[in-house]
């Protein structure tokens, strides 16, 4: 048992400039990932406040620039940046530049699929019947399918979309499918419902 443990000692001495150095870069390890906690920390906040400085700007040029200064940085208030620009966008009726800009902000930023989806919908609502009906079906290409809560809007813009386009056939299958999918919300089903006898019999 002592010689056991006497090599154990002896084995411990051997090694002890690879237990300090191991120990030493354990610490530093600590150390750097506290550093760039605190960093990350630091920067959320530098840009809430600048975001929120910049919501008070009354000149649009000034606030178009600083909004776009934080657009350019990665992070919860670069969306919240874009999302900025592009109601300013919309607001002045450049609707060709809000669809460029929702492209831009699915395509470039490294979103969740939630989110990709959630912004291809709230996009192709904003911009229904006010461009072309091809760039509609474009930002409905990114919404992701596997997302149930979706299906239903997705499906309602599909049906407004085959009214605008005159597509009587497109219409009647896309309207059956909303009446027959359990999964599609009763306000929704409601909606499209009303929008379907209108036109009917209108």
């Amino acid at each position: 048992m002592n010689n056991i443990f006497n090599q154990l000692i002896n084995l411990t001495k051997e090694n002890k400039k690879k237990i300090i150095y191991l120990f030493s870069l354990l610490i530093l390890i600590l150390i750097l990932s506290q550093v760039y906690i605190f960093y990350n920390k630091n920067k959320i906040l530098k840009q809430s406040i600048q975001f929120y400085n910049s919501k008070q700007i009354a000149s649009k040029d000034d606030f178009y620039n600083e909004m776009t200064a934080i657009q350019s940085d990665k992070g919860f208030y670069s969306l919240l940046a874009s999302m900025e620009i592009i109601n300013e966008n919309y607001t002045n009726d450049n609707y060709d530049s809000v669809y460029n800009q929702y492209i831009d902000l699915i395509t470039s930023k490294d979103l969740d699929n939630l989110y990709k989806t959630l912004i291809a919908i709230n996009a192709s609502y904003d911009l229904l019947n006010l461009i072309d009906s091809s760039k509609i079906y474009n930002l409905l290409s990114y919404v992701d399918d596997t997302i149930e809560s979706f299906i239903g809007y997705k499906k309602e813009i599909l049906f407004l979309l085959s009214i605008l386009d005159n597509l009587d056939e497109e219409k009647e299958i896309i309207y059956s499918e909303i009446t027959n999918n359990e999964k599609i919300p009763p306000s929704i089903k409601l909606r499209v419902k009303k929008i379907y006898e209108f036109e009917k019999y209108n």
